[in-house]
């Protein structure tokens, strides 16, 4: 495999097969992982503006797996992110992997439009993947559809605009001090924080699943202590303890088995504060019909049980989240444990 299935760009390399999946690390999508199925029955016949979303998420989500529902998920319900949001993306990636104040940036626009170029008409060299295709990870950082949107992100806004950045000439620039002290403003809440929010179904069976899985994997991946809203104690308004345990916690585990309405609210809650949010969900639940007990009263007002085939479906503003979908407890371990040292600094 030369090219990804995804945007047709040079590949830095692949791995045939890792759990049914194949492992790409492209210059323009970055490392993730697809399914034969995905390649062979979704990735035809994309377009541009799809093929420049799918990248641009695949940046955003690393190491994800592309499966056909998961392809079908994303086109079907992804958004193009805000301006300001691509424009950040591109202002921090100028900052790696140095982090260096003072240290100049360069985007080569003129080996960005040869490999594109040549990807378009199917001329890739080798000496285009060493000295052009290093440029590609731009065009996904900013989700742009083509070479103008990208110069429209870094000149017109970042450095015009906002004076983000200070340019030298068309292709160098250096962050400015407004650019730094904007970037200092992302900054996590709560660096020093041990605590993580446990968003969740309060039954039984996902009580024992927060007891032996996820606060386990919480542990493991780097010392933090997770619970839920019910293992705290607390006066007054539930609300009102809710959000003082969100806005004091480093980052927040949010299980969506049970499709409840809380979950909803509390994640959300941690998204407005720029919290990170590890999304989870059993896969039952995940976009499946489930059978759920309820109790209804018949015409003599006697309470009786019965069960509903109701369909689980996770919100279409979430449910492009890059989710851990997992089968048991100790799935969701393996999982969550390397999704939080992936996620969490």
């Amino acid at each position: 495999m030369d090219e990804c299935p995804i945007c047709n760009s040079p590949l830095i390399g692949y791995d045939d097969y890792y759990e049914d999946s194949i492992i790409i690390n492209c210059y323009r999508c970055g490392d993730f992982k697809i399914t034969e199925d995905a390649i062979k029955f979704k990735c035809r016949n994309l377009k541009d503006k799809q093929i420049a979303s799918i990248s641009g998420w695949i940046r955003e989500n690393q190491n994800v797996t592309i499966s056909p529902k998961l392809f079908d998920n994303v086109l079907t319900n992804l958004k193009l992110p805000t301006l300001e949001h691509r424009a950040t993306n591109l202002l921090k990636s100028f900052t790696d992997p140095y982090d260096l104040i003072g240290g100049s940036n360069v985007i080569n626009f003129d080996n960005l439009e040869r490999i594109i170029t040549r990807i378009e008409l199917n001329e890739q060299k080798e000496y285009d993947v060493k000295i052009l295709a290093k440029e590609l990870k731009y065009m996904a950082v900013t989700w742009s559809y083509d070479i103008k949107e990208l110069i429209f992100i870094y000149k017109d806004y970042l450095m015009n605009e906002m004076k983000y950045l200070k340019g030298f000439d068309k292709d160098f620039c250096q962050i400015a001090p407004a650019g730094w002290a904007y970037l200092e403003s992302l900054r996590q809440p709560n660096p020093d924080s041990k605590k993580a929010f446990v968003a969740m179904w309060f039954t039984d069976e996902m009580k024992d699943i927060c007891e032996s899985s996820i606060k386990k994997a919480a542990e493991e991946a780097g010392g933090y202590r997770a619970a839920p809203i019910n293992e705290k104690d607390y006066n007054g308004d539930i609300d009102d303890a809710i959000i003082g345990e969100i806005r004091n916690s480093k980052f927040v585990i949010a299980d969506f088995t049970g499709n409840r309405g809380g979950v909803y609210f509390e994640a959300s809650f941690a998204y407005g504060l720029n919290i990170p949010i590890i999304y989870t969900c059993r896969e039952d639940w995940f976009n499946k019909f489930v059978k759920q007990a309820i109790k209804i009263k018949d015409s003599n007002g006697k309470e009786n049980d019965s069960e509903l085939n109701i369909f689980s479906q996770i919100h279409f503003d979430i449910n492009h989240h890059n989710f851990i979908i997992w089968k048991n407890g100790e799935d969701l371990y393996e999982q969550l444990v390397k999704r939080i040292k992936a996620t969490i600094t």
